[in-house]
């Protein structure tokens, strides 16, 4: 599996995270604002790593509703 070929949706509004994951991974890493995506997502876990779960599951289900998690790193 290249994962050069997948989309790898980075779940957050903040441009300046989006900016430091693409230049750690030589993938294709868009924000869900480039890939077309305006998903408000409640984030109430009680830890970072809880709500980058709930991101996570959000942004998954979102594509997959529309056919569109193949090629899909999330």
């Amino acid at each position: 599996m290249d994962l050069k070929t997948y989309r790898w949706i980075f779940a957050t509004g903040n441009q300046d995270k989006v900016r430091e994951i693409r230049q750690m991974l030589p993938w294709n890493v868009i924000s869900m604002k480039e890939a077309g995506i305006d998903l408000e997502i409640v984030e109430d876990g009680k830890t970072f790593a809880e709500n980058a779960l709930i991101k996570a599951r959000a942004l998954h289900a979102y594509l997959k509703e529309r056919g569109q998690e193949e090629k899909t790193i999330v």
